[in-house]
C-alpha cells in the first residue's frame, strides 16, 4: 500500500491517498465527523485500501490551514478531492463514506455532484443541522455552504448546562434530546437534504438507541423521501440494534474511550464491536458494488 499526502495550497483540499498494491471497483473519499481532522478518515481509508478501494481519506475542518470549527464548510471542497481523484484514477465516478456530520456533508454533496454514484452514510442526519463552534458552543450559523451561500439549517435547541445535565445522569454523551426537541417544534422543510438529486447508490447505517441524534429515525426518513420519488437507484437502510454513535471503524487503542463516552459501549461491549465489523463489511461490499 502506498500513502500520499496530499497539501491544501496545492490540490485545494487537504488529505492522503491510500492506494492498493491493485486497486479494484470504484476510488473512494472519506470524510468523518466532528472529531475533525484527519487521523480518523485515514484509518478508515487505509481499511478500505487492504480490501483493494483507492480510499482518498479526506481532513475538511480542525487541520492546518482550514477551518478550526465545523461551521460553513464549502461544498465545492469535496468537489476538489473528487475532481482530483477521478483525473488520478482515470474514472468519472466515485464513492463517497460519510460518518455523522460526514454523513450529512456526503449526502448535501451527493445531492449536487453527480460524479458521486456510490454513498455510505453511517449514522446520517436527514437534514442540515447547525454547525458545531469550539466545545459544544452553539456557533448560530450552518455547516455547510454551496456557490457562497450558506445551506439552510434547523437550529439545536438547548444551552450548554443542559448537556451536561443529560451526559451526567445517563453516564455517558448525550445529545440526542437535542435533536429530538427540533424535530418537536418542527424542522425548516428548506434545510431537509433533496436526497432524490442524488445520482447514486445510497446505504444508510444507523444505529436504533443512538444517543448523540436519532440516525435510525434519519434513515428512516431519507428511505420515506426517497420512495415517494421514485427513486431510480439503489437504496438500503440497516439498523443496528446493540450499536453506540459510533459505528465506524475505530483504531483499538480508542476503545477504552468509547466505554468512557458512551454508556451503550459499557452495556454492550460486545454488541458494538461486531456491529462496527458488520458495518464495515457491508460499506465494503457497498463501495465494491457487491453489496445486497
Amino acid at each position: 500500500m502506498k500513502f500520499e499526502t496530499l497539501a491544501l495550497q496545492k490540490v485545494g483540499f487537504a488529505g492522503c491517498f491510500c492506494a492498493p498494491a491493485h486497486s479494484t471497483g470504484m476510488p473512494l473519499i472519506v470524510v468523518t465527523g466532528t472529531d475533525g481532522g484527519l487521523a480518523n478518515a485515514q484509518y478508515i481509508a487505509q481499511l478500505f485500501a487492504q480490501k483493494g478501494t483507492a480510499a482518498l481519506a479526506v481532513a475538511y475542518f480542525k487541520y492546518p490551514g482550514l477551518s478550526k470549527t465545523l461551521t460553513l464548510i464549502p461544498l465545492e471542497y469535496i468537489e476538489n478531492a473528487i475532481t482530483w481523484l477521478t483525473h488520478r484514477m482515470q474514472t468519472d465516478t466515485v464513492a463517497l463514506y460519510g460518518v455523522s456530520k460526514g454523513a450529512e456533508y456526503a449526502l448535501c454533496a451527493a445531492a449536487r455532484f453527480s460524479a458521486i454514484a456510490r454513498v455510505v452514510a453511517v449514522v446520517p442526519n436527514y437534514y442540515v443541522s447547525e454547525g458545531k463552534g469550539r466545545g459544544v458552543a452553539r456557533p448560530g450559523v450552518s455547516s455547510w455552504t454551496f456557490r457562497g451561500e450558506a445551506l439552510p439549517y434547523t437550529p439545536v435547541p438547548g444551552p450548554l448546562r443542559a448537556f451536561l445535565h443529560n451526559s451526567v445522569c445517563a453516564h455517558g454523551m448525550t445529545v440526542a434530546p437535542f435533536y429530538e426537541q427540533a424535530q418537536q417544534r418542527g424542522i425548516l422543510p428548506a434545510s431537509v437534504i433533496p436526497v432524490a438529486h442524488c445520482n447514486a447508490d445510497l446505504l444508510l447505517l444507523t444505529a436504533s438507541h443512538d444517543s448523540v441524534w436519532p440516525s435510525a429515525y434519519a434513515g428512516q426518513q431519507i428511505v420515506q423521501a426517497l420512495t415517494a420519488a421514485g427513486y431510480q437507484h439503489r437504496f438500503r437502510q440497516v439498523p443496528f440494534q446493540q450499536a453506540s454513535h459510533i459505528l465506524n471503524p475505530v483504531p483499538p487503542q480508542k476503545e477504552k474511550l468509547l466505554r468512557l463516552l458512551f454508556a451503550q459501549e459499557r452495556q454492550f461491549a460486545t454488541g458494538c464491536d461486531a456491529a462496527r465489523q458488520e458495518a464495515f463489511r457491508l460499506a465494503a461490499a457497498w463501495v465494491a458494488g457487491t453489496g445486497e
